[in-house]
């Protein structure tokens, strides 16, 4: 089975057209050669689709936060789509959750190297980015699911023809949607403590140093600390989904920061 994921921290992959039409009635399916929705909850009644669903296909992450009341905790967003639902909501909550943020932010990591070192070669980076790839070492504990939803689709196969009544001419498929959150200290500890590991640093400083003309510059200017701190204020500012409502200035980005500094 083939899905179309998450892009949190590059988000949405499909628009609801037509979706607030079909909230009230049905769409009629003969006359439909594009995209046409089926069902969701609450179709029947005519209720429309919650806030926070339409904040998310704005990939508005602070609009949903707050359409869900979670202003005080990190949010991470994931859609997903296939013939199953519930396949589907099984395969994204428990598999490309944890896939997904791994990715992003692996992704992080490397936009941070890319920005700091931009004179630097491509091969050295790379090198250094994998050496601070945090995804292997941040735990997902205390993530909460703060709500779902759903959307059946019909496509027609070939975009010039109409979908017949049967289905026969269309591909149908279910769109889903799921917000986790998580205690937002909780997740800066774990950040926090898989990039101030001593170990890991001593390591990275110790690259650095040895490959600082493939980073771009001088030896004394290899300090692992500096490329923590960047990728640890991107993470914190909503790269992975967070709602960025507390966003660091970057004059306090060195205080909030300061535990890379502890010895």
């Amino acid at each position: 089975m083939k899905f179309s994921k998450f892009v949190a921290m590059t988000m949405m992959v499909a628009a609801l057209a037509g979706f607030e039409a079909s909230a009230k009635s049905k769409a009629k399916v003969t006359k439909q050669t594009t995209k046409m929705v089926l069902d969701f909850p609450g179709i029947e009644e005519g209720v429309g689709y919650p806030k926070w669903v339409s904040a998310a296909l704005k990939q508005d992450t602070r609009a949903i936060a707050k359409a869900l009341s979670l202003k005080d905790r990190q949010v991470f967003f994931f859609t997903n789509k296939g013939p199953d639902l519930d396949f589907l909501q099984h395969w994204t909550d428990t598999v490309d959750m944890q896939a997904e943020i791994a990715t992003a932010m692996s992704r992080v990591v490397e936009r941070e190297v890319n920005a700091m070192y931009s004179g630097g070669t491509t091969e050295v980076k790379k090198q250094l980015a994998d050496k601070l790839s945090i995804s292997s070492k941040v735990r997902l504990s205390g993530m909460v699911k703060e709500a779902t939803f759903w959307v059946k689709y019909a496509a027609p196969k070939n975009p010039k023809q109409k979908i017949k009544k049967d289905m026969s001419n269309a591909d149908v498929y279910y769109q889903y949607y799921v917000v986790y959150s998580m205690d937002k200290e909780a997740w800066d500890k774990q950040v926090k403590a898989s990039l101030g590991d001593p170990a890991l640093n001593a390591e990275v400083s110790e690259f650095m140093l040895k490959n600082a003309s493939g980073l771009g510059i001088e030896a004394e200017a290899a300090n692992s600390k500096e490329i923590a701190k960047s990728i640890a204020k991107s993470v914190r500012e909503g790269a992975i989904g967070g709602n960025g409502t507390d966003a660091l200035t970057e004059d306090g980005a060195d205080e909030a920061y300061s535990w890379l500094d502890e010895e």
